[in-house]
């Protein structure tokens, strides 16, 4: 380095340094009249709870295995894994998503995608989804799907009788 850059560098430094803190002041302070940003909406534990059985219903939809595995709680997973053992050998949840999903009739797929989810109950950590279910996927034409709040959010934990 020359002695030109040298003292041009030794310069730029502390105003570099004089620009950073005045533009973080301005920052802290606010800096302009504007309103601050409001608050985030809060999302209610109801809305969060069917968020979540719409995102494993859209993730079957998909044939995107690991997420819609991934929205059970373990005592569930075991209890879906126990079910695809014995209907198709130890393949494992997210393997049997991904290939069920190849078998799902269109209009099922749709409905999947674009869950009707009718009633929703929250008690403390514990929650109840009520979805509509499309003609063709089971016998039944709702499910009540059990959830349970734990520190990754809300999981569906349990199989509703179908």
């Amino acid at each position: 380095m020359r002695a030109g850059e040298r003292s041009r560098g030794r310069l730029l430094r502390p105003l570099s340094l004089t620009a950073l803190l005045l533009c973080s002041t301005l920052v802290a302070c606010g800096g302009s009249d504007a309103e601050p940003p409001a608050p985030a909406p809060r999302v209610s534990d109801a809305e969060q709870a069917a968020a979540t059985v719409r995102r494993q219903m859209q993730a079957v939809a998909r044939g995107d295995g690991a997420t819609a595995c991934g929205l059970f709680s373990a005592r569930a997973l075991e209890q879906v894994e126990a079910q695809v053992s014995r209907r198709a050998g130890g393949i494992g949840c997210a393997t049997a998503v991904e290939q069920g999903a190849g078998g799902l009739a269109g209009d099922v797929r749709a409905a999947l995608r674009r869950p009707a989810i009718t009633r929703v109950a929250v008690h403390g950590n514990r929650a109840t989804v009520e979805v509509r279910l499309p003609p063709g996927l089971v016998a039944r034409r709702t499910a009540r799907l059990p959830l349970r709040r734990t520190g990754a959010g809300w999981q569906v934990d349990g199989l509703p009788p179908l």
